[in-house]
């Protein structure tokens, strides 16, 4: 097992709802705010997405999981609300992040029973934790993302431009847009982002509190460099972990990249939620968790 150099943890707290909150110190002297609540022998520590997002919008885990039954660990990454925000941004980069999921894991003492649920960004670093550190860890769940960043940019893009092409004025606004103008009409971009939101990030007519707070906090200026050309498609094959991979008929991760990905992975399953957006676990709740559980089981047996 590989092993880090590492600080130890300087402050724990309990508080009335038995949630410990911990601070993990990084070898580079910085903070990293985690959160375990939860009794059961089955671990998940749930990696968000971003950059720059929060554990926040994971809270739905809490209510939809039995806590006599898991553990979950939640973090903010490095730069992300509760966790210190470094000027130095050499320390944003996809690997630092990897070994930031092993410090976490080594200080809290996690050495069993552990599965990784990366959503999102979060997904992208599960994969390569997988690869890095498969020792560790007795599942994968890879929650809503594609194997290639440009992939995800393209069908995002496609599937916003055919938002902005119902608009009036649209097709102007994607002309300034693709070739570098000054927008016209700042109020119709803000509305087709309003739509793209409602039709493949989040699909409930009211939009939780959780998620709110989770945008209210999102460090925007975040900026991984190294993640504009990742992709993990020749490497798929290398995952050994059983792994599930979880996405959702209205997200905007292209459900064809997430079957490719299930005919690399070896010993992996695929779900597709068949009402859920990008945050299937908020709008496709119930198809959402019960395949968690149902996989969890099968690989802790």
């Amino acid at each position: 097992m590989r092993m880090l150099l590492l600080s130890f943890l300087f402050l724990a707290t309990v508080d009335v709802c038995g949630q410990v909150i911990k601070y993990v110190k990084l070898p580079e002297g910085h903070q990293i705010w985690t959160k375990t609540v939860g009794q059961g022998d089955k671990k998940i520590l749930l990696i968000h997405g971003g950059p720059g997002n929060t554990h926040e919008y994971f809270e739905i885990f809490e209510k939809r999981l039995p806590l006599a039954n898991y553990q979950l660990i939640f973090y903010d990454q490095l730069g992300s609300f509760n966790s210190d925000n470094p000027n130095d941004t050499s320390l944003f980069k996809i690997q630092r992040f990897v070994d930031e999921i092993e410090q976490i894991r080594q200080t809290l003492n996690i050495n069993e029973n552990l599965f990784l649920l990366g959503h999102s960004w979060g997904g992208l670093l599960a994969m390569e934790y997988s690869l890095k550190y498969p020792e560790n860890i007795r599942g994968l769940i890879i929650s809503n993302k594609s194997f290639s960043q440009e992939r995800l940019i393209q069908t995002t893009e496609k599937l916003w431009d055919s938002i902005a092409l119902t608009f009036p004025n649209g097709k102007r606004l994607l002309y300034e847009l693709d070739n570098g103008l000054k927008i016209s009409d700042t109020i119709t971009e803000q509305a087709i982002n309003e739509k793209f939101n409602n039709l493949y990030r989040c699909r409930l007519d009211s939009i939780p509190d959780a998620i709110k707070r989770s945008r209210a906090h999102t460090n925007k200026k975040i900026r991984v460099l190294d993640r504009d050309d990742w992709t993990i498609e020749q490497r798929l094959g290398k995952i050994k972990t059983p792994t599930l991979i979880i996405g959702a008929k209205y997200d905007f991760v292209d459900e064809a990249d997430l079957n490719f990905m299930a005919s690399k992975i070896s010993h992996s399953q695929l779900y597709i939620c068949p009402n859920g957006s990008h945050f299937a676990f908020w709008d496709d709740s119930e198809n959402y968790f019960r395949t968690i559980e149902m996989f969890i089981d099968k690989v802790a047996k």
